[in-house]
């Protein structure tokens, strides 16, 4: 196989692809009663993790940076939202533990990312 090339490449896009896709399959499994509002909102936000990196990528530092810190937040906005689906029991709570566990590892691989972008004397 050959290797992927451009933001594809990024192990950082591949973890938050895996992880919105997690996310998305969860709310596939949550009734559209009991998941009004909640749902669209983490499907949104869910998916622009990785679509930011990706929007960033091939620019200079300090636009990609800004890129990566919207795509953090957008990381940060979904793992509070399963928390509250966690707490609103919308799935099983191992899904919920397996997603959060997922999200702290998209974040640690984004900070090492970001200090990869922003070079010796940059600030994440």
């Amino acid at each position: 196989m050959a290797q992927a090339r451009g933001f594809r490449g990024l192990i950082v896009w591949q973890k938050a692809m895996d992880f919105a896709e997690g996310v998305l399959a969860l709310c596939d499994g949550i009734s559209p009663r009991r998941g009004a509002g909640l749902v669209p909102q983490l499907r949104r936000a869910a998916i622009s993790v990785p679509s930011n990196i990706a929007e960033g990528y091939d620019r200079p530092s300090a636009e990609q940076l800004l890129f990566l810190r919207h795509s953090r937040g957008s990381l940060w906005e979904v793992a509070t939202q399963l928390e509250l689906a966690q707490r609103r029991r919308l799935a099983r709570n191992e899904s919920f533990v397996s997603l959060l566990s997922q999200a702290d590892e998209v974040a640690r691989a984004m900070h090492g990312y970001m200090r990869h972008v922003a070079g010796p004397d940059g600030a994440v």
